[in-house]
């Protein structure tokens, strides 16, 4: 998919609110599962990602939203720099983050129900398992790695949202000590 088709892809909206994933979980290989219980366990980290937007390759971090926007605010964008960490509890992987859209902590990296994955926080959901492998960002539950859209969403300024099945692929993922 090219950049400029990307400029009409739908952000996450109200009407799709983050449900939690659906379906069952991916059978994950041996391989997998060990990458997934092994990720730092119990150790804080920020998650470092090399994105393209606009042409133009960078490095960032994955963070939550922290906008304003009610809504949007349990959502995970890509930032110049670290401002969420996260560490391993079980392959899942639990955040620092103490309010989102106000519900109580703690909450997990999750994805909401396909087809295109949106990658957010839940105080709900827990049973997303995560892992880096090869550079790449996955977990049990959308096929293939982690890509960012970008988007000027009606609310504010352009965000690179972080999602599975679309957009631009992430490359290089490592957890950085936090």
């Amino acid at each position: 998919m090219s950049q400029d088709n990307l400029q009409n892809f739908p952000v996450p909206n109200p009407d799709n609110a983050p449900a939690g994933p659906t379906g069952n979980q991916r059978q994950l290989s041996a391989e997998e599962s060990a990458l997934a219980s092994s990720n730092n366990s119990g150790e804080w980290f920020h998650l470092q990602v090399t994105y393209t937007d606009g042409g133009k390759t960078a490095t960032g971090y994955i963070t939550q939203y922290m906008g304003g926007a009610m809504y949007w605010d349990s959502y995970i964008i890509i930032t110049d720099t670290p401002q969420t960490k996260f560490k391993s509890d079980s392959g899942a992987w639990l955040s620092d983050a103490n309010q989102v859209t106000y519900k109580n902590a703690p909450f997990y990296l999750c994805v909401t129900a396909g087809p295109r994955y949106w990658v957010y926080l839940s105080n709900h959901y827990t049973d997303v398992k995560w892992w880096v492998a090869e550079g790449k960002l996955y977990n049990n539950y959308a096929d293939g790695p982690a890509g960012c859209v970008p988007q000027d969403p009606p609310f504010y300024n352009r965000q690179l949202w972080v999602c599975f099945n679309a957009g631009n692929a992430l490359s290089n993922c490592k957890m950085i000590p936090a």
